[in-house]
């Protein structure tokens, strides 16, 4: 090798040694940083590297004030939480006690919160939020309460005048839980505008004020609860 050779292999080397350690950092940096959680508001679109069951409107917002909450597909849920880092330690969760009309919706909100529950390590992934646990991983998608409120597969819970309703309302329907009773509503519309009913029940209203009727029991109030 001459001379003008050897200078000419003396400059490639810094300069692979440069793209590697870019392509380096590049690789790492693909795996996601840790965010903070504070104040955010996510949606969850994969349980375990699954899709969660269709029209199913999971979510988990964390607030500025150490607290989760959410929804797990049955019931609302909330506890305490305290991020270091990428670490998120999430305390007891609290939840309504509600049974799902669905066996495998009420498996898949187990499985929610015991992914939830306990110590997680939190990733920014393409944007979306994975939370994994030892037994598990969920990932989230930005999102916020009112944009879940506003989906046409939506789940709330109300106070009509001291008796506790949860109602789903699904495309074109409304199904109803009650402490002794469930029911499927039918979406109905006219000019006067929309509600949903069946033969036992009607729901008239906004989706935050109804007005619940029940066939042998009148009519009550319905604030939903927050």
């Amino acid at each position: 090798m001459n001379a003008a050779q050897t200078r000419f292999v003396s400059l490639l080397v810094p300069l692979a040694l440069a793209f590697t350690g870019c392509a380096s950092t590049g690789s790492t940096g693909s795996s996601g940083a840790a965010p903070n959680l504070s104040g955010t508001s996510w949606v969850v679109t994969r349980i375990d590297g699954s899709a969660p069951l269709a029209d199913s409107a999971l979510h988990a917002n964390f607030g500025t004030d150490g607290r989760i909450s959410g929804d797990s597909g049955c019931n609302s849920f909330a506890g305490p939480f305290i991020q270091t880092g990428s670490t998120v330690d999430i305390g007891e969760l609290l939840s309504t006690r509600r049974a799902c009309l669905d066996s495998n919706r009420q498996k898949q909100e187990a499985r929610v919160l015991a992914i939830l529950q306990g110590v997680t390590s939190a990733r920014l992934e393409r944007g979306q939020l994975n939370l994994r646990a030892p037994g598990g991983s969920l990932l989230l998608a930005p999102g916020t309460v009112t944009q879940v409120a506003n989906s046409p597969y939506r789940r709330a819970q109300y106070d009509c005048e001291g008796s506790a309703l949860t109602v789903q309302y699904d495309a074109g329907r409304a199904r109803l839980e009650w402490r002794d009773g469930q029911d499927v509503l039918d979406q109905k519309a006219a000019a006067s505008g929309v509600w949903y009913e069946s033969s036992r029940n009607t729901l008239r209203g906004k989706q935050q004020d109804l007005v619940w009727t029940q066939d042998g029991r009148g009519t009550r109030n319905c604030k939903e609860l927050r």
